[in-house]
């Protein structure tokens, strides 16, 4: 009987520790659910601080940025709060499916025209900056600058009851190198495997430095929608320097989306030579198409009503009897 019991026990905590899940289906689930996120259309707003503090002597950088994702458009509009040397204007960066593209200014004053990328004529320093602010946006699906898949492709990986565990990752961002001696990335099974949290002992360039991330979301129509989300990353420098950055972000589902809203035209710029879109179907062309079919059910169904009318014959009068 204990021989038993001890066997069952056994078999009771393989089933609870071995993973149910494999690397591979895990990352079909991150791809899922990016995809569908961008079908959808995804807004985030993040909140940044930025603090350095030498010794005694403290500075801070607070800006705010927007990031937007729909289909194969994507865009980042970076507002500074407080004014500091490299961001006195609002920036953003953007990319269609045609062309990358950055422009400067405010809302308020207007957008000046900076950068740009085509496949004919590439941009090699905005592709790289491009690289660099856009990746790892979706965030239950990112780590800090890079996306999981990016993270988990790029490493040792090993897959435990709770999630994934990556050792001696070593990506290139375009402006950065980040080395990941060690991440831990809890998840959610129950919904595409998103990123519930994280910690990581990190090295940017030749900075050693820790980051964590703390995730919360909500279930929309079967879709994970991050609620309320935090990150931060603290790296030293020396032994007196230490710089911190930590973000919230906000995000939602942003339905009224469309697709020039990634363009230049959608900053009052004109459009790179050689460059047209489609444009959509008015709304008036959809609703005179719906009222000529509309009518030509009714004529057709007049006219089988008459044709069934014709086709029965009139009913014959009793013959008198004498």
């Amino acid at each position: 009987m204990k021989t038993t019991t001890l066997l069952l026990l056994s078999i009771l905590c393989l089933t609870r520790t071995a993973p149910a899940e494999t690397l591979d289906e895990i990352k079909s689930d991150w791809e899922k659910y990016e995809a569908t996120l961008r079908n959808l259309g995804y807004s985030a707003n993040v909140s940044c601080r930025v603090t350095a503090q030498d010794g005694e002597q403290m500075t801070e950088t607070h800006f705010n940025y927007q990031y937007t994702a729909l289909n194969h458009g994507e865009r980042l509009v970076l507002t500074p709060v407080r004014q500091s040397p490299s961001l006195k204007d609002g920036r953003v960066y953007a990319r269609n499916e045609q062309y990358r593209f950055t422009v400067t200014g405010t809302p308020q004053a207007g957008w000046l025209f900076d950068l740009l990328s085509t496949p004919t004529n590439p941009n090699a320093q905005l592709d790289g900056d491009l690289k660099h602010m856009l990746s790892g946006k979706i965030n239950l699906v990112s780590f800090g600058q890079v996306s999981l898949a990016e993270l988990v492709d790029s490493g040792s990986v090993r897959v435990t009851p709770t999630g994934v565990v990556v050792e001696n990752s070593v990506i290139e961002t375009g402006l950065n190198t980040i080395t990941h001696h060690t991440a831990n990335l809890e998840v959610d099974p129950r919904a595409y495997h998103v990123l519930r949290r994280g910690h990581a002992i990190v090295k940017m360039n030749r900075t050693e430095g820790r980051i964590r991330i703390e995730n919360e979301y909500t279930i929309v129509d079967g879709v994970p929608v991050p609620s309320h989300c935090t990150y931060i990353e603290e790296y030293s420098t020396t032994p007196r320097l230490t710089i911190r950055t930590e973000s919230t972000f906000r995000c939602q589902l942003a339905g009224s989306l469309r697709q020039d809203d990634f363009t230049l035209t959608h900053y009052n710029l004109p459009e790179p030579p050689g460059v047209t879109w489609e444009s959509p179907t008015p709304t008036y062309v959809w609703l005179l198409l719906a009222a000529a079919v509309l009518g030509i059910i009714v004529l057709g169904c007049r006219w089988l009503l008459k044709r069934r009318a014709k086709a029965v014959p009139p009913p014959v009068p009793p013959t008198p009897t004498a």
